[in-house]
């Protein structure tokens, strides 16, 4: 059995494409080599991972709010020096749903979400894909990364949750500052 390796793995290990073929070339068949995808492959993925919720319109603390029934609300304060006006990190819950956003405090309350977390079937991706579906029904452009079922593109990631086979969780970390 093979081991895959991307250019991820290559720079990790400090070796160039150069060398690993060499080693390929020496070794045999023991190695296959998976190309990186291209920057405008991953910005794709990004793209789509952004809108891969199907209520994507969340700008507002009010349209996140519109989502379903909110059954709770926290914020912790947020600091960054170039934004003006207060801003607060604001988790909303819903059954089988959780929304965390960096919202600002004065209307209309701009929202940048920065994580959605799927616990329920009844909240499907765009694609389809949702909690409870096949662990081998996930399809996606680009290969994982870090772990088996976490996929980047350039500064979104989308990671699911697997227990006995099916998916249990989808998590979509969104790059909000």
């Amino acid at each position: 059995m093979g081991t895959q390796l991307n250019a991820r793995t290559l720079g990790n290990l400090g070796m160039s494409r150069t060398s690993l073929l060499f080693l390929m070339a020496l070794c045999g068949a023991c190695t296959t080599i998976t190309p990186a995808p291209s920057i405008e492959e991953l910005e794709a993925f990004d793209s789509w991972i952004y809108s891969a919720f199907p209520k994507a319109n969340l700008s507002t603390a009010s349209s996140i709010k519109g989502v379903g029934k909110l059954l709770d609300q926290s914020l912790v304060p947020y600091e960054v020096g170039y934004a003006e006006g207060k801003w607060n990190v604001t988790t909303y819950r819903f059954d089988g749903l959780t929304i965390v956003a960096i919202v600002q405090e004065a209307e209309p309350q701009k929202a940048l979400v920065a994580g959605i977390t799927i616990t329920s079937s009844a909240w499907p991706l765009v694609n389809g894909l949702a909690v409870g579906a096949p662990v081998s029904s996930i399809k996606m452009p680009v290969p994982p990364s870090e772990k088996p079922l976490r996929y980047c593109g350039m500064n979104d990631c989308v990671e699911f949750g697997e227990e006995a086979g099916r998916i249990s969780k989808i998590t979509l970390s969104l790059y909000a500052e």
